[in-house]
């Protein structure tokens, strides 16, 4: 999709006084179902149809019909959710665990409007070290079956999360911690604890990260772990629609005191500075003035905004641009992914890495000589992600150093 629609979206969606809305006259039948197949890709269907419907005068009857449509495919999307998260819910609280709901399960049930406002392919959920044992095997009396290869101990000792699969049900990722071991993040798990918030969901108890740590949890995994890749608009609005239902109450000194201490100023900076210049956020100045690193220029914010709006329904199957990009950044991190790969069988490493040679170069010739402005777009996100990558490691190696 172009920027432009991207563009056109955000204009539709933010509300605010320096941001008129747009003239449904001025809008093509084109760029009508351009603006409609964008709110899909970004999921953002709901908002959009909201908005036209409150222009329904101005807006054609059929435009109204099709953004009605794309709402429903959008709710589908979490109708078991209230459903898989209750049965999850209940199955931890008989074992005396209460778990804090991570992203979209809990901005979904807490934040936004409606639980359809914000999609999920799974539900994250975080639970003490100590108890994730306990965990996997409450959801497992419940037919769910766990990702896990090894010891509890080995496993943890190399991943966040251990992830859950149940036929017809919302996967479920339990996570022990915010960040991979190995990550040179400090996030104070404890404090996490501490400061999170006990709600009833849906009859049952769990609890909730508190608003600073939601929004840096927000940045953390929109920019360091996905570069913004993958995920769309979808963080922008997260963050958008915790201002407006909390903007009050959030303590940003708090949010600048946590970010440093655990060593996410960029990506803290970079989410909130997207936020205030392409939605409009209420975020102080004097704010952004002080997480602003020296070394930001406009080519990382150009990075991280074309990322962001590039919609993730670009499909460049079977090709992953994380991947080469990790692969160039730290072949060392790329040799561990391979050795730690999910649900592995009797693959050795050597003949996985001929799979993915086979695979990337045979797609790529194809590319090179038949549809060479698909291999432009990879070589771009390619590159989009060498330059953050680049760009968030120098912070992250001093913090680990």
């Amino acid at each position: 999709m172009p920027v432009s629609a991207t563009q056109h979206l955000l204009d539709w969606l933010v509300v605010s006084p320096s941001r008129p809305r747009p003239d449904p006259a001025l809008f093509s039948q084109a760029e009508w179902d351009t603006l409609i197949a964008e709110s899909v890709a970004h999921t953002t269907a709901p908002l959009l149809f909201r908005v036209l419907t409150a222009e329904s005068r101005k807006v054609p009857p059929t435009v109204l019909q099709c953004a009605f449509m794309a709402t429903l495919w959008q709710k589908r999307q979490t109708s078991n959710l209230e459903r898989d998260l209750s049965s999850a819910l209940r199955a931890l609280n008989a074992v005396n665990i209460t778990p804090i709901l991570l992203k979209g399960a809990h901005v979904a049930t807490m934040i936004y409007p409606e639980i359809s406002d914000r999609p999920m392919a799974d539900i994250d959920l975080l639970v003490p070290l100590d108890q994730m044992a306990t965990a996997e095997e409450a959801l497992m009396a419940l037919g769910y079956t766990s990702e896990r290869t090894k010891s509890m101990e080995d496993w943890c000792g190399r991943s966040r999360e251990i992830q859950m699969l149940k036929p017809d049900a919302m996967a479920v990722e339990l996570h022990w911690a915010l960040t991979n071991p190995r990550d040179p993040m400090a996030v104070d798990h404890d404090g996490l604890w501490r400061r999170s918030n006990e709600v009833s969901m849906f009859g049952h108890t769990a609890r909730v990260l508190s608003l600073e740590d939601l929004v840096l949890y927000i940045s953390y995994h929109a920019v360091i772990s996905h570069q913004f890749g993958e995920k769309g608009l979808r963080p922008l609005f997260d963050i958008l629609a915790i201002l407006q239902r909390h903007g009050q109450s959030i303590n940003w000194g708090v949010v600048e005191q946590r970010a440093r201490q655990w060593h996410i100023e960029r990506a803290t900076y970079l989410m909130l500075q997207l936020a205030r210049q392409e939605g409009d956020a209420p975020i102080p100045d004097d704010l952004l003035s002080r997480l602003k690193p020296h070394s930001v220029s406009s080519v990382i914010y150009n990075a991280a905004r074309a990322q962001m709006f590039e919609a993730p329904g670009v499909r460049l199957h079977p090709v992953i641009p994380v991947s080469i990009a990790l692969a160039w950044v730290s072949p060392k991190s790329m040799w561990n992914h391979l050795f730690a790969r999910r649900n592995r069988k009797q693959e050795t490493v050597g003949s996985e890495m001929g799979m993915y040679v086979a695979r990337y170069g045979r797609f790529l010739w194809h590319c090179l000589l038949h549809d060479r402005s698909r291999l432009l777009v990879i070589f771009k996100r390619v590159w989009r992600h060498l330059v953050l990558s680049h760009w968030l490691a120098d912070e992250r190696s001093t913090a680990g150093s």
